[in-house]
């Protein structure tokens, strides 16, 4: 039961099988007892192993607890949700914790990036002061709302003869 610290499947979940036929009686001889041995020592390197990938697994906080489950129901944006796929392959690698953070600083990356740009580009157009940002950015919505309009009313108008009448 995954809610009791167990998992549903474990690691090489047939390793009983090795063993589970295994007696060993005072009529075996030797060669019987050392191969019946050799199958308890493979059983027993199994569990090891099942246990150590069950640390990992908690350590990297992989097992889907009721915290887990409802952090992964939660949505995040297109953007996010293509950087989380983007570098899945290092979840493996680092504990939820550190991945988390490594998220968030690339988000941040890119956040700045943008806005470099978009200050880039006021310095292109002439704009050297914070304050004539917001004007700037009036302005040049209302010129591409104006362009659309002037797209809109000339392909309407098309439709009759070609003739474009402005209002």
């Amino acid at each position: 039961m995954p809610l009791r610290d167990d998992f549903e499947r474990e690691y090489d979940n047939d390793s009983e099988t090795l063993v589970s036929g295994v007696s060993i009686t005072a009529e075996d001889d030797d060669t019987e007892k050392a191969l019946k041995l050799a199958h308890i020592g493979m059983y027993i390197r199994k569990t090891a192993e099942r246990e150590k990938r069950k640390v990992i697994a908690k350590q990297h906080n992989l097992i889907a607890g009721k915290q887990r489950q409802s952090a992964y129901k939660r949505k995040f944006g297109k953007e996010e949700r293509e950087l989380r796929a983007k570098y899945k392959v290092l979840a493996r690698l680092l504990d939820a914790e550190d991945y988390e953070k490594l998220v968030a600083s690339l988000k941040k990356e890119k956040q700045l990036k943008q806005r470099i740009k978009e200050l880039t580009r006021y310095r292109k157009s002439g704009i050297t002061l914070l304050d004539e940002c917001a004007e700037y950015e009036l302005l040049r919505q209302e010129q591409e709302r104006n362009q659309k309009d002037g797209d809109h009313n000339t392909q309407n108008s098309e439709g009759a003869g070609g003739w474009s009448i402005a209002i």
